[in-house]
């Protein structure tokens, strides 16, 4: 495909990354200067952290990164084993907007000092400035975005997005993985039977957290309330990003066009594309960028496909775009709908995006017969635009 993947194509150029993790990574032989700007750009178009991206691809394993992430911050990385029991006991020290908002999560306390489970781009000064305020000591140790997503999950119960959860099978193995997302137990010190006082609060704070948190958290939030769209509350901040990208300054409609990135709201396409055309390279690029994200597919950067395009496919649930994007020429873009699918609805049936055509075509023919015979009834009214 043409467009956003431009820049990662042209290897005789040789582009050094852009950011800091990627930069300490290529000086330290880790990886390639290539695999790191291919990263940092798959990153721009699907989310994440740099260290998601780079587990997801394969480039690095969970130890190694961390450890290199940890050195490049300073924050120890936290050892796996002592992530395996945290105690459910430390949660109430620090309430779940609050840990969404600095990328912290209590996992024990020792001697005097709260121990912290901290996200890869957690605002390290707010976290200081929190503890300060509660005159806290507090010992801070370095995970990766997955592991703290399914922390989240362990203390506070907050959903793990589909994507994360994806990702912990491959780094923990699949059984490994739900017995640890099953560790925590109601107390009456946490609460955790669901109800729906429970449900209106996590949306409520994933929507604070989706204005107020630093990027990597809002992205996370915005990702997670994606799969909630037919909340009414989520509907009306869809809407709210929506009519932000009519904005004349390109800083807002860029901003709302990366958190429909993470929402994957159909409802959203038209006015993406309203911004495919206009005076602002960079918006139009993004707006591009959203709308491969959304529709997993690249009509280049005009509006009127994207318009035809539109017409034929508003009215058919999400998942079937993805479905056929299992078919496409591009591979990035089927290794991107097969990973997808198989977050949003837990099957598998054999499909690898570089598998021969006659093999992938068996494999896309077994998710077809799947989403006719039980998919459709399962997922077509979650998928389907808002009215």
């Amino acid at each position: 495909m043409d467009g956003p993947r431009e820049p990662a194509a042209d290897a005789t150029a040789n582009p050094m990354p852009s950011s800091s993790l990627a930069s300490h990574l290529v000086n330290a032989s880790l990886l390639s200067r290539k695999s790191a700007v291919q990263a940092e750009l798959r990153r721009q178009l699907y989310g994440g952290g740099l260290d998601t991206v780079l587990l997801e691809m394969g480039l690095l394993d969970e130890k190694t990164l961390v450890t290199q992430m940890a050195n490049l911050t300073g924050i120890p990385a936290a050892p796996l084993e002592r992530l395996a029991k945290p105690d459910l006991q430390a949660g109430p020290w620090l309430d779940a907007g609050a840990a969404v908002r600095l990328g912290a999560v209590p996992i024990g306390r020792h001697e005097d000092a709260l121990e912290l489970a901290v996200h890869p781009e957690a605002n390290h000064d707010a976290l200081v400035a929190w503890a300060g305020e509660r005159h806290l000591l507090v010992e801070p140790y370095l995970v990766s975005e997955a592991r703290f997503r399914g922390l989240l999950d362990v203390v506070y119960r907050i959903p793990v997005p589909s994507r994360f959860l994806s990702l912990l099978a491959s780094l923990m193995g699949a059984s490994p993985a739900r017995l640890w997302l099953a560790l925590a137990q109601p107390s009456p010190s946490i609460a955790r039977t669901p109800s729906p006082a429970a449900t209106i609060d996590e949306i409520e704070t994933l929507i604070e957290t989706a204005r107020l948190g630093d990027e990597a958290t809002r992205r996370s939030a915005w990702r997670a309330l994606g799969r909630r769209l037919h909340d009414p509350r989520v509907v009306v901040a869809s809407r709210s990003l929506q009519s932000k990208l009519s904005s004349p300054d390109p800083a807002v409609a860029t901003a709302a066009l990366a958190a429909l990135a993470e929402l994957r709201d159909p409802s959203s396409v038209p006015a993406i594309i309203d911004r495919l055309e206009g005076n602002d390279q960079q918006v139009a690029l993004t707006a591009r960028s959203t709308l491969l994200v959304i529709a997993c597919d690249d009509l280049g950067p005009k509006r009127r496909r994207w318009l035809e395009w539109w017409g034929r496919m508003q009215h058919r649930p999400r998942l079937e775009w993805l479905l056929e994007a299992l078919a496409h020429r591009d591979p990035e873009t089927r290794l991107t709908a097969s990973q997808e699918l198989q977050e949003i609805t837990g099957e598998y049936f054999g499909y690898h995006y570089d598998l021969p055509e006659r093999d992938r075509e068996e494999a896309r023919r077994r998710w077809l017969d799947w989403w006719q015979k039980t998919g459709k009834h399962r997922f077509s009214q979650r998928q389907l635009p808002p009215e």
